[in-house]
């Protein structure tokens, strides 16, 4: 049994490639060129800005979840300066005539806030990102809102603080 030749996708049997001018559509004046163009330029508009919004709205998502791991990275430090000075403390009142003084009120707070100075920024930093793009979920904002520039410009500070500060305990 011979086999048939295979045929071609898109082609029927016994039609032609070439279309004659009778085939062609006859509305091809300039004017429906103009807008057939415009329809395509108008719904490729409304899917760039449906793809703009769903973009928006992953990264509002991912900015909730690195506001929470910024929060974390909060809480180490914090918690290791307060042992340090809860330990420092209890070892001055444990000596007989200690000589220091202990740490309270806004020693504490001072040294809370250098040790964290980091951290701190990079919490506010997240959390102005975050409320940048909650503001943009019901109306798009510009670049130029101000808790864009304040989160913008608080980064090169953070990357400052953090190659500049001592990493060797709160004490």
């Amino acid at each position: 049994m011979p086999e048939e030749p295979r045929q071609r996708r898109g082609k029927k049997d016994g039609e032609s490639a070439v279309k004659t001018k009778e085939e062609l559509p006859i509305n091809r004046t300039p004017v429906n060129q103009l807008r057939h163009a415009q329809a395509r330029l108008v719904v490729a508009r409304d899917r760039t800005a449906d793809l703009h919004t769903a973009w928006r709205n992953q990264l509002f998502r991912l900015s909730l979840l690195v506001t929470l791991i910024c929060l974390h990275a909060l809480q180490s430090p914090t918690s290791s300066c307060i042992s340090d000075i809860k330990d420092f403390n209890a070892m001055l009142s444990s000596e007989e005539g200690g000589s220091g003084k202990p740490i309270r009120g806004f020693e504490v707070i001072r040294l809370l806030f250098g040790e964290t100075f980091c951290e701190l920024l990079g919490v506010i930093t997240a959390f102005l990102l975050t409320y940048f793009l909650a503001l943009c979920r019901g109306a798009p904002q510009s670049l130029d809102h101000w808790t864009y520039i304040v989160s913008s410009a608080l980064v090169p500070m953070q990357l400052g603080f953090f190659f500049h500060s001592k990493h060797l305990g709160c004490l």
